[in-house]
């Protein structure tokens, strides 16, 4: 009775599976007539009298013995009938658990999912099968040998789906692999195919033991994702036609090495992704392929040289994006529409050319923005006008760049922090440059601006330690913004006159500690010596606000210059200290040239901190009491408060003439043109008179007017030649020649001592 009952109840699920069958039969046009059970194997009738191919059941389901599932070839019905088994029914053992092991009749055709989840079938021997369908064995995880029929070419859509223990396979005669076939399979004592035609979505992916790919045929039929993950290291194609490799056909493959083009079809196309993150790839033939998508390349570490062939027609977006490709020459023909955004970014490139015909380039550098870039050496198009603001933004190995003539504008930013950057080499005029352009280009060296340049912006050579100077003179410029030279290497600046007003804002020049200044000669060459260098200020100089300059340390001249300016002197409310544009400064040598003024305060506050001035030039100042002037500090007696003042030059028409009898260091004195009245209040310093030196025009004039007469008479070692000539042959006299440090010369030159003798005591001294 037991027997019985589960007879019964195996037929009853008989007929249920039944119903479904027969309809999908009957699909096929197989008309199935009834069903039974032989051994605890379902079994229904799918007999075809029509074709001649009567007395066929197919398996429905049924038991297995100790975990062994045996379908026979033939089965004899409760009725007597003899029918031959040729099918297993669609789903008629999934997710079994109990079934390890089956034995397949020869001819018999699997259908549809008829063992997948059967997770515990560890071997299929299907060499005898007629045919197998879709997802017959998807999710058979323990399965790790599969013997595949010789005649087999064809792996139908999730065959073995996620069979992830699958190891040992014989593909050698397949050529048509349909969708996720071997998705997930381990296949690490596979067999590969000899020959591939046709590979679906996902065939291959996350395949481990496939290595070589060959690809042959009239034109080779990949789908996307088709050897993604996979561990694949050569792949040749030799198609008769042209092809296309879809989107992310090898994406990830790790060990992918080298591509090869064979046969004579070429690649249309390469799509979106094919072959991202392929980080071992280093060799691929792209003189035959037209279109390379969307990040086609992107990631492939190992591939270091590109050449790009004239064959090809476009670059998508981002298709070299962080490559290893450190060495690339854009050529000629290719021009900027052919090329998407971002192309080449974050690759290893060291190198970069672009075409010369190119105008604009931003597109395909901009992720050069990275900070792990490795570019060192960028030629730019020589058509380019404007390098965009950013564009190089942080490239610590950047270290050179050549521009064409017609850069006109660098934008904010664009070479910003690239710390290594030694040179920007351009032959035209660089009219722009914006806010921050070479800020911490701590290597910049030199840097050639343009006539039209009117402002140099905020920070924009900001800690460049190495700028020594501008390849030209700032010929135009109206406004140095804050903190444009901040901490840069500059030793020497030159400023030309311009029609409008000139502003140097707060912080525009501070802490250059290597600022001299610039060489002057007024054409006289009494004063000049060759060491002697000056920062002179644009006469049309507007405005120089506070900290300007501050702790310039090596500027030791200052040349301040005609004009109408605005001193901004600010305290500091922590020490009360008065920040002037040169806090900082020891000005050493100071011209105050003709016709300066000033409408503030601001250079009477300035101008006593210079207490270390050793020469002072007074120019022509028509009349003005240089004392209210100059702001210079004066004693009780109204003496200038010059300690260390050493030379003095006096301008014409200066009247009256200020004292300077508190500068015990002042030994030479040179006078030019009209001086209607002496220096007042004693003159000069009696160590002025002993041993010093004069230098006067006109000195008649000046021995006959009143007041100066005892001026000369103090002056008792200081003759010149002509009231030496009324007594003195000029035979007696001794004419030697001497630079600055004392050495003697052949001959009168610039920066030379000429020394005059009578007797061994010293006439005249003239400083050429």
């Amino acid at each position: 009775m037991a027997n019985l009952s589960i007879s019964c109840k195996a037929d009853r699920c008989s007929r249920l599976l039944t119903v479904f069958v027969t309809l999908f039969m009957a699909a096929l046009g197989v008309k199935g007539e009834s069903s039974f059970t032989v051994d605890g194997i379902v079994y229904s009738d799918v007999s075809e009298p029509h074709t001649g191919q009567g007395n066929i059941v197919r398996v429905d389901g049924g038991t297995c013995v100790d975990s062994v599932l045996t379908i026979p070839d033939k089965v004899i019905s409760p009725t007597g009938t003899i029918y031959r088994v040729r099918y297993v029914d669609l789903f008629a053992f999934r997710n079994r658990k109990d079934i390890k092991k089956v034995s397949f009749p020869a001819g018999i055709t699997i259908l549809q999912g008829a063992f997948s989840g059967c997770s515990n079938i560890e071997e299929l021997d299907l060499s005898g099968i007629r045919s197998v369908r879709r997802e017959a064995f998807e999710g058979c995880k323990s399965l790790r040998r599969v013997v595949l029929p010789e005649d087999l070419t064809l792996l139908d859509a999730s065959l073995f789906y996620d069979c992830s223990s699958l190891t040992d396979i014989d593909l050698s005669n397949i050529t048509y692999i349909e969708d996720r076939a071997l998705y997930r399979c381990s296949l690490e004592k596979c067999i590969p195919p000899r020959e591939l035609k046709h590979v679906e979505t996902y065939a291959l992916s996350l395949t481990k033991g496939i290595k070589s790919i060959i690809f042959t045929g009239e034109s080779t039929n990949l789908g996307e994702s088709a050897f993604s993950y996979s561990n694949v290291e050569t792949v040749t194609f030799r198609c008769k036609k042209d092809f296309n490799i879809p989107a992310k056909s090898f994406f990830k493959c790790a060990n992918l090495q080298s591509v090869t083009i064979e046969g004579e079809g070429s690649i249309n196309e390469i799509g979106t992704g094919a072959f991202a993150d392929c980080v071992s790839l280093n060799t691929f033939g792209l003189d035959r392929v037209t279109k390379i998508g969307m990040s086609a390349f992107e990631g492939c570490k190992s591939w270091t040289r590109l050449e790009l062939p004239q064959t090809v027609t476009s670059i998508g977006d981002g298709a070299f994006i962080s490559t290893g490709i450190t060495e690339m020459h854009i050529p000629e023909w290719l021009k900027e529409s052919m090329v998407g955004k971002d192309a080449f970014a974050g690759s290893q490139i060291v190198s970069l050319q672009f075409p010369e015909s190119w105008k604009n380039f931003e597109n395909h550098v901009a992720a050069v923005q990275n900070s792990q870039r490795t570019i060192e050496r960028v030629v730019l198009p020589g058509k380019c006008e404007v390098i965009p603001e950013s564009v190089f933004f942080k490239c610590p190995n950047l270290r050179y760049v050549k521009g064409g003539k017609n850069i006109r504008k660098i934008g904010e930013n664009a070479f910003a922090e690239c710390a290594r950057l030694e040179a920007f080499e351009h032959n035209g005029d660089v009219d722009e440059v914006g806010s921050g352009a070479f800020y911490g280009c701590a290597s910049l060296k030199r840097f050639k601006i343009g006539n039209d340049l009117k402002t140099i912006p905020y920070s924009a050579f900001y800690g460049c330690k190495a700028l020594e100077a501008l390849d030209c003179v700032i010929p135009g410029v109206e406004s140095v913004g804050m903190q444009a030279f901040k901490g840069s290497g500059l030793t020497d600046i030159t400023f030309l006159s311009v029609d409008k007003p000139v502003d140097i804002e707060w912080e525009a020049f501070r802490d250059c500690s290597r600022l001299e200044g610039w060489y002057w000669d007024d054409g006289f060459g009494v004063w000049q010596q060759s060491d002697d260098m000056y920062l002179k200020l644009p006469d049309n100089l507007r405005k120089i606000a506070t900290d300007a300059f501050r702790n310039c340390t090596a500027l030791k001249g200052l040349w301040l210059s005609s004009g109408d300016v605005a001193v901004e002197v600010t305290p500091n409310p922590q020490n009360g200290d008065m920040h002037t544009p040169f806090y900082g400064c020891t000005i050493e040598r100071l011209v105050i040239d003709r016709d300066f003024t000033v409408d503030d305060a601001g250079l009477r506050q300035m101008l006593p901190s210079f207490d270390q001035v050793a020469f002072l030039r007074l120019g022509d100042a028509f009349g003005w009491d240089l004392r209210d002037f100059t702001g210079l500090p004066v004693d009780k007696s109204g003496a200038v408060k010059a300690p260390m003042l050493q030379k003095l030059q006096l301008g014409n028409r200066i009247d009256p003439v200020p004292s300077f009898a508190a500068s015990p260091l002042l030994r030479a004195v040179t006078l030019r043109g009209d001086y209607y009245e002496p220096p007042r209040v004693g003159g000069f310093h009696p160590d002025t008179y002993a041993d010093g030196t004069l230098d006067v025009e006109n000195e008649d004039d000046y021995r006959a007017a009143d007041g100066w007469r005892e001026f000369f008479m103090k002056s008792s070692d200081i003759e010149d030649v002509e009231y030496a000539g009324d007594s003195v042959e000029p035979s007696v006299l001794q004419e030697e020649y001497y630079n600055l440090q004392g050495q003697k010369i052949p001959s009168p030159q610039r920066g030379a001592v000429t020394v005059i003798r009578k007797d061994d005591k010293i006439v005249k001294r003239i400083i050429w």
